[in-house]
């Protein structure tokens, strides 16, 4: 996951076509939190096809109806709930404390919204399919060879505030969130 965040990063940088060349402290920061991400969406994936089976399973008297649509309805809901508000969160902490931010939580606080809602937009096709048909064991694989085209984006979302001339990075406006969230309606490829 690591290897596609830096490479979704470096496509971002190609598309911007950026006069001061490459930069690199910038992918490695994509290529940190792709190692994080990977990390964790693989422990995720695992148990959360744990908690769904466990859900219909007969030795626990389970109350959920069996049968796959209704698993990947559960797991796209949970997805959603419990997975994606924390991962917009860690995204904008982590890249803003790599930036070197003198006050990461301030990104949170003004950014999360307009991440989670393009997350959702961009993201509920992908769960919806990958969900469905890619077994647990190919999911992280799955899930970051669509979030390519969507880290690109989102990388270049978070880097335009350094176009804007707003100092660290801190100061991506709402008209970057807004590029962000229109890109998720459009399915050009803004979850995760």
């Amino acid at each position: 996951a690591g290897t596609l965040y830096l490479a979704s990063d470096r496509i971002a940088q190609q598309a911007a076509l950026s006069t001061a060349g490459y930069d690199a402290a910038r992918g490695l920061r994509y290529l940190a939190f792709g190692v994080l991400d990977g990390s964790v969406s693989h422990v995720w994936f695992r148990e959360l096809d744990a908690a769904v089976a466990a859900l219909h399973a007969k030795e626990d008297g389970g109350w959920w109806p069996p049968g796959a649509g209704a698993d990947v309805a559960a797991k796209v809901a949970a997805d959603f709930a419990l997975f994606t508000p924390g991962w917009c969160a860690a995204f904008l902490l982590v890249m803003a404390v790599l930036r070197g931010s003198r006050d990461p939580l301030a990104r949170v606080r003004r950014d999360w919204a307009a991440l989670y809602r393009g997350n959702v937009l961009a993201w509920l096709p992908a769960n919806v399919v990958i969900y469905a048909a890619v077994p647990v064991a190919g999911r992280v694989a799955a899930f970051a060879l669509y979030n390519l085209a969507y880290t690109a984006v989102l990388s270049l979302w978070a880097e335009q505030g350094k176009k804007e001339g707003e100092g660290e990075g801190e100061g991506e406006t709402t008209t970057a969130a807004a590029a962000a969230a229109a890109a998720a309606e459009d399915r050009v490829g803004v979850n995760r």
